[in-house]
């Protein structure tokens, strides 16, 4: 490795922008060895207080004073080591209420000593006296000092020994009953009110069910109540309104049907009744007129016009839904003028159909 010559430093230190010769190797030694001189001479600030590192300055100082090892040590030894809390072979911990959590407790080899009459501690018992598992239930409510503390106890509380020390095991802490029953307590269906497996609920059983009324106003959802065809032909003479009564078959839920006379049941508020009615050829010109009336009074009519003789007209009708009354009686009559006796048939074209509304 080769050194830097003096014109090297010379060169690489300029002296006010130029080189200076007069830098030599003795004149730089010579200030580094002055420069260190100077850094190792003590210093004291002089001149007006306020200036930089000027002024007196008094020895530094604690606010407080500094504790000595042995106070340490002193506190120390009454602090609890907190991952000892609520740990085996630790501490218990507190819950907000400033009582043990239960599952802190050791609760094994539990001996049930009776009642305590908390108000006037009968039987006495205090910190100290007692074997771990002992408990009571206090009869009274009261503020009692057992050693460690007042503490509230109400009726029904629990006072259990543990470690040395008595402590409270609130009521609200503990199972008081199951279904209102306490003991041996076993669970059935019966005893907790269910149902069994075939309940089927009615409708005023269903809970929160939607507001029918207001979705349909005063009228309840339609009910098949009657639909029967005409079980065998029947003859209608010409120009003569007559009462249709060969009906039969079908079904009639409520027994609504005697003869030719169909009676509302006394639970339906409304009613919507349609019927058709066929009857052999008619001649082109002659019309089977149909109507329907409620306790004697046409209600709907219709009609079918003659065709060719090959062909069966069919008239019909439809109230629609209306208001009725229990009691009311609803009949189907029919008349022609083809000239002569025509028979409606019973071929498949006749029939009446009823349908009931319950008002809410």
């Amino acid at each position: 490795m080769a050194y830097p010559t003096p014109e090297d430093i010379d060169a690489a230190i300029p002296v006010d922008g130029e080189p200076s010769r007069a830098l030599t190797n003795a004149a730089i030694k010579s200030i580094i060895a002055e420069a260190n001189a100077t850094a190792n001479e003590p210093r004291t600030p002089t001149g007006p207080a306020g200036g930089v590192l000027a002024g007196s300055y008094p020895n530094p100082s604690f606010a407080e004073e500094m504790a000595t090892a042995a106070v340490l040590t002193s506190a120390l030894e009454t602090k609890v080591d907190t991952t000892l809390v609520g740990q085996s072979g630790g501490v218990a911990s507190l819950d907000g209420a400033g009582k043990v959590p239960l599952s802190q407790m050791n609760l094994e080899a539990l001996a049930y000593k009776g009642l305590w009459d908390a108000e006037n501690n009968i039987p006495t018992i205090a910190d100290g006296v007692g074997e771990d598992g002992d408990f009571y239930f206090a009869s009274s409510a009261a503020s009692v000092d057992l050693g460690s503390g007042t503490v509230e106890f109400d009726e029904g509380d629990i006072v259990i020994y543990h470690d040395g020390v008595w402590s409270r095991l609130g009521s609200s802490q503990i199972v008081q009953s199951v279904n209102g029953m306490i003991g041996n307590v076993v669970i059935t269906r019966e005893s907790l009110g269910a149902m069994p497996d075939d309940y089927q609920p009615t409708w005023d059983d269903v809970q929160n069910k939607p507001n029918t009324p207001a979705m349909r106003g005063s009228i309840g959802p339609a009910i098949p109540a009657l639909r029967v065809p005409l079980v065998d032909i029947q003859s209608i003479p010409n120009a003569t309104r007559t009462k249709v009564t060969q009906w039969g078959g079908g079904y009639d839920q409520f027994n609504i049907r005697s003869g030719g006379d169909f009676m509302i049941p006394p639970w339906a508020a409304y009613a919507r009744v349609t019927c058709s009615v066929a009857t052999w050829d008619l001649s082109a010109g002659n019309y089977l007129h149909l109507q329907l009336s409620r306790n004697g009074n046409v209600v709907a009519t219709g009609a079918a016009r003659g065709m060719d003789t090959a062909q069966l007209p069919v008239a019909s009708v439809d109230t629609g839904i209306m208001g009725v009354s229990g009691g009311d009686i609803f009949t189907v009559n029919v008349m022609h003028n083809y000239g002569s006796s025509r028979n409606i048939t019973n071929t498949g074209g006749t029939m009446i159909n009823i349908e009931l509304f319950e008002s809410f």
